[in-house]
């Protein structure tokens, strides 16, 4: 969360992101070769390690599943209103 603006960054995590942890820093490439590295800063060090596991075991994770075809979120089916009974 940007706290100095409203334009907060947001990627997408992805099998070819490379990460670079140092203290209280993650670096990462994205999979976009003319897009650059982007930097996370944390005060608390211990966040920057707690985030940094989650990461890594996420992108394991997308790395040993099979790549999936990104979609749209399709809307749900409407259903037909139900009828009242009648007495």
């Amino acid at each position: 969360k940007n706290q100095f603006s409203t334009n907060d960054l947001l990627d997408d995590l992805h099998p070819d992101w490379e990460l670079d942890c140092q203290k209280n820093y993650i670096f990462y490439k994205v999979e976009d070769p003319s897009k650059r590295i982007r930097g996370l800063w944390f005060h608390d060090d211990n966040e920057r390690q707690r985030l940094e596991g989650i990461i890594e075991k996420t992108l394991k994770e997308i790395r040993a599943s099979p790549a999936e075809p990104q979609t749209e979120p399709q809307p749900a089916p409407q259903q037909p209103p139900q009828q009242q009974q009648q007495q």
